[in-house]
């Protein structure tokens, strides 16, 4: 992410049938749109040899992502991972060093 400053995520998620790895990270909201706003990311991977019948698809010319799973576990960990990603960009939009008073130019575009 262009080197800047952030807060990152980086987390196995495992069950006793597969394991996925997962990465995120974020400016934090910069007060703007895709030019002068925030910059987030995430990744989903399954591991190699982790057990996880996951296939990933770009959709919609680019602007979209699927992402097929097979088997029951692999919903479980989908379920898991999905919900630390989510709890991950809630911190990150509560986290003090982010709010507004703390920005400065090094970290926001």
């Amino acid at each position: 992410m262009d080197g800047k400053p952030q807060l990152l995520l980086e987390a196995v998620v495992e069950h006793p049938f597969c394991s996925l790895e997962i990465r995120a990270g974020t400016t934090g909201e910069c007060g703007g749109d895709s030019g002068h706003g925030g910059r987030t990311y995430f990744e989903i991977v399954g591991i190699p040899d982790g057990g996880i019948d996951i296939e990933c698809k770009i959709i919609h010319g680019g602007r979209g992502v699927r992402i097929d799973l097979g088997g029951d576990a692999e919903l479980e960990i989908c379920r898991r991972a999905l919900r630390l990603l989510s709890n991950f960009f809630e911190f990150a939009v509560e986290a003090k060093f982010l709010r507004e008073e703390h920005r400065d130019d090094d970290l926001c575009p």
